[in-house]
């Protein structure tokens, strides 16, 4: 059941991304702010982490859409710059937010790792922003979502998990190919193959954790390839 929902909202997330690529900056900015918030909000019940989630949540949340605007707004060869000045001010934000507690601060450690955690996954969204600033930029992103997603896809299939995997990889390189960009596709693919592995070993796994965090994973990606084939 979970693995089915996985698949459809790494699906739906995939088109939406995708689409937003071909389009202006701020549509891009929506769609992945969208993901980016989507993950937030499940990822401290996926880690069965409850001290302090909401505020924890609310930090990464607000990172990741930080993130996105400092890279959405500078018009330069070096659009991600910006992002670790983002994720510095996110890391003292964390630890305000613990600071700011007033509940005796158990599971004070478990806490701060899974917002900072949070703030650094999310973040990597902004990498799509990023990738579609390159040559041919939204192909690149179109390639990497359709990998990722084909690979949850794959991993909800019945049957052993290494044969959905195995799958996943071989149907996510085809996407890649059909949509522009076959080396993204295989590497995005790779990537969603670890992720999907490593949610579905949570502590409670969730499906929007395990459909969303290999969208995610798969923006670096993109961006490092793209920034290396169509610069």
């Amino acid at each position: 059941m979970i693995a089915a929902v996985a698949a459809s909202v790494a699906t739906g997330l995939a088109v939406a991304l995708g689409l937003a690529a071909a389009g202006p900056v701020g549509v891009l900015v929506a769609a992945v702010g969208l993901l980016q918030v989507m993950v937030a909000v499940r990822w401290f019940a996926a880690l069965d982490v409850t001290a302090a989630a909401r505020g924890g949540a609310l930090v990464g949340a607000a990172s990741a859409i930080g993130a996105d605007l400092a890279v959405a707004l500078r018009d330069d060869r070096h659009p991600l710059s910006s992002v670790t000045a983002v994720l510095g001010l996110a890391m003292l934000a964390a630890m305000l937010h613990q600071l700011s507690r007033r509940d005796g601060r158990d599971g004070l450690t478990t806490s701060l790792t899974a917002t900072v955690s949070l703030a650094v996954v999310a973040t990597l969204g902004s990498c799509y922003l990023g990738a579609q600033a390159s040559r041919d930029g939204a192909a690149f992103v179109a390639a990497a979502v359709a990998a990722a997603a084909v690979v949850v896809v794959a991993g909800a299939l019945p049957g052993p998990e290494l044969l959905g995997s195995g799958a996943g990889l071989v149907a996510a390189g085809v996407s890649g190919v059909v949509v522009g960009g076959g080396i993204v596709g295989l590497g995005c693919a790779a990537a969603a193959v670890v992720t999907v592995a490593v949610a579905r070993r949570a502590a409670r796994p969730d499906p929007v954790v395990t459909g969303g965090l290999p969208l995610l994973l798969a923006a670096p990606v993109a961006f490092v390839l793209a920034r290396l084939l169509a610069p």
